[in-house]
Formats: structure tokens, sequence, C-alpha cells
């Protein structure tokens, strides 16, 4: 968040992480997708961030815990019916 210009602590960033996780779990869908961003963007508006800098931490953060997670499985999928 520093990087993008908002003064936030870490404390408060570790809980709208783990709140909007939780939020995301509750949707029901896969990877908390819709509700885990929507709850994120809206607590880093209400921490202060404009809402195009919570749109960009929040794409930025799902990108680098949910997308990098998921492209890793598939390279080992590939990795692994190559094997066989």
């Amino acid at each position: 968040m520093t990087w993008l210009g908002v003064e936030i602590g870490s404390l408060q960033a570790m809980g709208i992480y783990a709140v909007s996780t939780l939020a995301g779990a509750l949707s029901f869908l896969p990877g908390g997708l819709g509700g885990a961003e929507a709850a994120m963007v809206a607590l880093l508006a209400a921490g202060g961030a404009a809402f195009g800098v919570a749109v960009l931490a929040t794409v930025i953060c799902r990108l680098v815990t949910l997308w990098f997670a998921v492209v890793l499985g598939i390279g080992a999928v590939l990795v692994l019916r190559r094997r066989d």
C-alpha cells in the first residue's frame, strides 16, 4: 500500500486481508471470487484509500496470492501428466 501512496498500518492491512478472505469463503465460490474482492475494495476505501487505488491494490493482491498458486498448480499438473 505504501507503493501506491496509501499509509496503512501492517495490522490494519492484515485485518483487511483476513476479513476479505472470510467474506470470500462465505460466498461459497472457488477462491472466494467476487466476495473477497468486493470486501477488500470496500475495506481499503473505508480505510482511506481512493477507490481506484483500492481496486488496483486488490487486483495486485489477488494476482499474487490466488492466481500465482493457480498457475503453479496448472504447471504441476502438466509436469505430472508428462511423467506418465
